[in-house]
């Protein structure tokens, strides 16, 4: 399943180097702050959060899907569970809970049904295939840049130095990576690693790190199961919510699934996807149980892929298992969290650019004929516009568009959908 032969070393620094640039902690540390959660419960938060990506990105790798592709805490439900949390006084947090195992359970009846396959061969046409990427690619492009502009410590000059810096790094060892020389194998697989250290070492004099998470966090820590903490309760408006928001994961994944097939040229089976689907749900479902977010396949470590040319099963079973060590320690965890944030955008960015790359390539063999063009131009206009825009723009509009909007790729996937049946 990968086009290099590597051993357990090779597989398990890539392993590591996908756990590396994941951001995994981002979205509960939102969260977290959003919600003003003690220090116990964030760390938990946190905790969970790496322990259910991993068993995600273990249950897909081996059961379901199937396929090179990592999962972690999906960013769109950060608004919805803030607005959960802030309408509901007596219990929001069993709201939530409730409200993501219903709305999961949905995902698996979706995938039993058998119906995605069906409604992809009609909806997923190549122009509207690689328009997706495409869209993907640029807006993470896009998100790496506001990454950047938003880092509040050091000044936007320095984030912005730092950040080129280690983009600049991380790109030149893996175009060594890529050469033909005795040393290309080694630096094909700690691109990442060397990029994030030198930067480390190199700036070491421009970040105030703050240990006293790490010093004061234990060695070995068991997650809570937030279900046991915080009765359930049945809100009809959390879970309708809660289901279109899950819908948009799917969209996302979507999108990530057509990025590996062409990165790694593995073809997906249509039971590939339903399973796929399937498993989306089972692992969301155990998501919720540990109180943490909707989990979602990662489009931009599909750029490690593209980079590397590595994509064995092997690779993304050691980054589960990664994954779920570190949420068993809040040492780990709190580890991973204190990298600065320049240097993480800086590799997240040079990602990004390759992941749309990779959607220009796959328009080689695409003839777009007349009013054809909006069906790529509009969604990638989307993919742009719906991540600069103010927050406050966005806050004001419906409910139910501030959750489709929320995620420019699932917007731009759903426009591309559209516009490609519309225009003849």
């Amino acid at each position: 399943m990968n086009i290099k032969k590597e051993n357990f070393f090779d597989n398990l620094l890539m392993a590591f180097q996908h756990v590396l640039v994941m951001n995994a902690y981002i979205v509960p540390v939102v969260i977290a702050s959003s919600l003003n959660l003690s220090n116990e419960n964030s760390s938990n938060l946190i905790q969970s959060t790496f322990l259910v990506s991993g068993i995600a990105t273990l249950l897909q790798s081996i059961i379901f899907m199937k396929n090179p592709v990592i999962y972690g805490a999906f960013f769109v439900t950060v608004g919805s569970i803030i607005g959960i949390y802030s309408s509901n006084n007596k219990n929001p947090l069993g709201t939530i809970i409730f409200a993501e195992i219903v709305a999961s359970i949905f995902m698996v009846i979706f995938g039993i049904s058998k119906s995605y396959t069906k409604i992809s061969k009609k909806f997923l046409t190549p122009i509207v295939s690689s328009t997706i990427v495409l869209s993907i690619g640029v807006a993470l492009v896009v998100m790496g840049v506001n990454q950047i502009i938003d880092i509040e410590n050091n000044g936007l000059e320095k984030n912005i130095l730092i950040s080129i810096f280690t983009f600049s790094l991380f790109i030149f060892f893996s175009i060594l990576g890529g050469k033909n020389l005795k040393i290309s194998k080694f630096f094909s697989i700690t691109s990442a690693i060397l990029a994030v250290s030198i930067s480390i070492l190199v700036f070491r004099n421009f970040f105030e790190i703050d240990f006293t998470n790490f010093n004061n966090s234990k060695i070995i820590s068991i997650p809570k199961l937030a279900f046991l903490d915080y009765k359930l309760n049945f809100d009809l408006s959390s879970i309708f919510t809660m289901i279109i928001i899950y819908a948009v994961v799917l969209t996302e994944n979507t999108g990530t699934w057509i990025m590996t097939e062409n990165a790694t040229n593995l073809k997906i089976k249509d039971s590939q996807y339903n399973k796929g689907i399937i498993g989306s749900g089972v692992v969301n479902i155990i998501s919720a149980i540990f109180g943490s977010t909707a989990i979602s396949a990662f489009s931009s470590n599909v750029g490690i892929i593209s980079i590397s040319k590595m994509f064995s099963d092997k690779i993304f079973k050691y980054a589960g298992i990664i994954l779920i060590l570190i949420g068993f320690s809040s040492k780990l965890s709190s580890l991973i969290a204190i990298i600065p944030s320049p240097i993480i955008s800086g590799i997240f960015l040079a990602i990004a650019s390759v992941v749309a790359e990779s959607g220009i390539e796959m328009f080689k063999n695409i003839e777009i004929k007349g009013n054809k063009i909006y069906v790529v131009a509009i969604p990638i206009m989307l993919s742009i516009f719906l991540n600069i825009i103010p927050l406050d723009i966005l806050n004001s509009f419906p409910k139910i568009l501030q959750y489709i909007f929320s995620s420019s790729i699932a917007t731009s996937a759903i426009f591309a959908i559209l516009l490609d049946k519309i225009i003849k």
